[in-house]
């Protein structure tokens, strides 16, 4: 079986979670006998918008696309011209069986009819939010969380998220200079009402259209997969995917890096407090630092490990004083230490302050045998049940997730319960035999 992988971006250059899932379960399949190819994208400013080249991680050819994120406006951050084209290059040239979607993002909606014209079945794995919310994450601008898809709401949400190219335009209207500092989050917010409310029509219209050409674009997708029951029923209850079209299935994980784990043993403060991952503000890592600022170095120690150059400003912002010794960054990680990295924690701890989807440092962390704690929403209260694995706290609030941390040094034996309740992961080759099967059955529904 020949299987084309869309994914947003791709390892080596980026390695969170849904890039490392995309590649383990490409691995697993093609120890299975199939022959997969990755088509993904990456910035690179030294480069051509758009500029494609070939390459191979580990034994998977990878067609690489150049997206520096230069977007002309609302409808080109989803539909693309060039990347179709680079899609119908790559199909003519491997003429896959099937196509397998990890992320739609920086990629093209065009590309499900594209697909279904050639008679090539499509299953379509759900990673977060991106389809229902422009932004992702299914939160507001001050990071509130967002209750899902109204064209009026959506429309003043956009206008208040900042957007360089959109404030530049904006600007040569108004004839203001371009190179002055321009007010918090965008000019829009200071316009009169008359002009402002005309702004605000033209996104709401914008929103209705992307909501409108994703549904027609959707109906071409044979299967889509969930990995979490909250967001499928985020889906369904959106009116985005009919129920009979969507099944859960959570993600598979390969258990050999922690063959080998040895959890701590804590016995005595100072509790190691860990975080794995993107250092970015909907990540919460600042609420994280603002509940161990509460403890001192003897009490708590914090480790957090993520690439701190991603976002430099708020790495900036969360690496501000006052720290103690006992708050430490290190800085990007290989994912093929996470097994040693974790086996350093008492706890890890997922502080996101959005709903999230289902996330592999929570399944990680189950395989090394290490509680978490982490919000009370979502496919993390999903995956985390209070007391069960792990503890949980009101999301974003750092105040809440103090106090469970200081219930892990006050109460003797919660650590020891957490850890023997900690559920089990599926297995990657179980995954890898189930997406088979249902890439094989889409295939033989064609004929």
């Amino acid at each position: 079986m020949k299987i084309l992988v869309i994914v947003h971006q791709f390892l080596p250059r980026h390695s969170t979670g849904t890039e490392v899932y995309t590649y383990k379960l490409a691995k697993a399949l093609q120890q299975r006998g199939h022959e997969l190819r990755v088509f993904a994208a990456h910035r690179d400013a030294s480069r051509a918008q758009f500029e494609m080249e070939r390459e191979e991680f580990d034994g998977l050819p990878i067609y690489a696309a150049v997206h520096n994120y230069q977007f002309e406006d609302y409808r080109s951050i989803y539909v693309i011209p060039e990347m179709e084209r680079h899609l119908e290059s790559i199909l003519d040239e491997f003429q896959p069986d099937v196509a397998h979607i990890q992320h739609l993002h920086t990629h093209s909606i065009g590309y499900l009819p594209i697909l279904k014209s050639r008679g090539i079945p499509i299953l379509f794995t759900l990673a977060e939010y991106f389809l229902l919310c422009v932004r992702s994450w299914l939160v507001k601008p001050d990071f509130s969380l967002c209750a899902g898809p109204d064209f009026e709401e959506c429309a003043k949400c956009n206008i208040q998220w900042p957007a360089p190219k959109r404030e530049s335009w904006l600007a040569k209207l108004l004839a203001l200079d371009p190179k002055k500092p321009k007010p918090k989050y965008s000019l829009r917010r200071f316009l009169d009402k008359r002009r402002r409310r005309f702004w605000l029509e033209g996104e709401r219209r914008a929103v209705a259209r992307r909501w409108n050409e994703h549904i027609e674009a959707l109906g071409h997708v044979d299967q889509f997969i969930a990995p979490s029951r909250f967001l499928r029923e985020q889906f369904i209850k959106h009116g985005m995917i009919a129920a009979d079209r969507i099944e859960y299935s959570d993600y598979g994980f390969d258990h050999s890096p922690f063959a080998n784990c040895s959890p701590r043993s804590h016995t005595e403060p100072p509790l190691v407090v860990g975080f794995i991952g993107s250092i970015a503000e909907q990540k919460g890592v600042d609420v994280l630092v603002d509940a161990c600022r509460g403890f001192s170095p003897d009490q708590v120690r914090l480790e957090v490990h993520g690439d701190l150059g991603s976002f430099p400003k708020y790495a900036a912002k969360v690496q501000a004083p006052p720290l103690h010794e006992g708050i430490r960054f290190f800085g990007r990680y290989d994912n093929r230490r996470i097994g040693e990295i974790l086996s350093r924690f008492d706890v890890l701890v997922v502080p996101s302050l959005w709903f999230e989807n289902s996330p592999l440092t929570i399944h990680e962390s189950f395989m090394a045998g290490v509680p978490v704690l982490t919000g009370d929403q979502g496919g993390m209260a999903e995956l985390v049940e209070h007391e069960k694995g792990g503890l949980q706290f009101r999301i974003g609030d750092a105040q809440d997730l103090r106090k469970q941390l200081q219930r892990l040094l006050d109460e003797e034996g919660l650590l020891a319960r957490l850890r023997a309740s900690i559920p089990s992961v599926k297995d990657i080759a179980a995954d890898a035999e189930d997406t088979e099967r249902r890439l094989l059955d889409l295939i033989a529904g064609r004929s």
